[in-house]
């Protein structure tokens, strides 16, 4: 190895040690307890006024959904409906609940992932039929 080479590679590896450390000093990485989570991912939005778009057709599971969804509405359930309500997301995998899987807000210029936490009463849809009249 030549003299200037192996300057480089001390360099670069000084550099990557020291954004590692960096980031694994920095804590919670985006991510917060429920204690901790921003106003922004918990308060209730404006939910009533979501209606399916022309043409799409839910099943009575995500009838079931969507009444749930809408009697919370944060941000995150504000996105899935949105989803299950234009059919964007009925030929991806995971649906809906794939597509809204991370949703972030800005807080003091830092982007933090808001929790995916269930809808209260959520196990009531699953024995509820996802076929399509």
């Amino acid at each position: 190895m030549t003299e200037r080479f192996s300057k480089w590679l001390a360099c670069a590896l000084v550099t990557l040690a020291s954004i590692t450390f960096g980031a694994c000093a920095s804590g919670s990485h985006g991510h917060m307890s429920e204690a901790q989570v921003p106003a922004q991912c918990t308060e209730p939005g404006n939910c009533a006024t979501l209606t399916p778009k022309p043409g799409v057709v839910l099943s009575p599971r995500e009838a079931c959904w969507v009444s749930l969804l809408k009697s919370r509405c944060n941000v995150r359930d504000v996105c899935i409906l949105k989803c299950l309500l234009s059919g964007e997301a009925k030929n991806t995998g995971g649906g809906c609940f794939h597509t809204c899987g991370n949703i972030y807000t800005s807080v003091g210029g830092k982007l933090i992932a808001c929790p995916n936490s269930p809808v209260p009463g959520w196990k009531q849809c699953e024995h509820v039929s996802n076929a399509v009249n």
